[in-house]
This record gives C-alpha cells, sequence and structure tokens, in this order.
C-alpha cells in the first residue's frame, strides 16, 4: 500500500502501470477459471494449474514479470526439486 499512495519519495518514483497489469492478469486468469468446464475432484489441480499459467503467461506478455524474475523463479523450484 506504501508503494501506491506516495508517487515520489525522495528521488524515487513510483509508476502506477504494475496495478493495472497485474489487474489484467487477474482478469484474464479468472476468466480462464470461468469458462473450464466442470469436471469434478480429479482435475481440479490441473484446472489450477492452467489458471497459473494464464496468470504468469499475461505477466509476461505484459513485461510485468522480466528475465531475472525468472531466473529467480527457476531458482526456487530447481531448490524445492532436490529435497
Amino acid at each position: 500500500m506504501s508503494d501506491i499512495a506516495p508517487r515520489r519519495i525522495g528521488e524515487a518514483t513510483s509508476e502506477p502501470a504494475w496495478v493495472r497489469r497485474v489487474l489484467i492478469a487477474v482478469a484474464s486468469a479468472t476468466a480462464v477459471g470461468r469458462f473450464l468446464p466442470h469436471a469434478g475432484k480429479i482435475l481440479t489441480p490441473v484446472y489450477a494449474l492452467i489458471v497459473v499459467a494464464m496468470y504468469v503467461f499475461v505477466l509476461l506478455v505484459t513485461r510485468e514479470l522480466g528475465v531475472q524474475d525468472l531466473n529467480t523463479i527457476r531458482a526456487v523450484v530447481s531448490k524445492r526439486r532436490t529435497r
């Protein structure tokens, strides 16, 4: 919340465009989840992965997530797989 209210702190500026990009990603993921057919408990984890993939895809397309962010995500996932 502190990043939204003050636009300027010292010499740093805050760009509110990230709010729009994240809201677009949330709306897109919600729309995809809304139109998936009802398949019961068995396919629910698969549907959750589809919705998450849509969310990440929109964040990548809108350039909210960059190469450095993807490298961080890959590092975290690879550490969890080695456990």
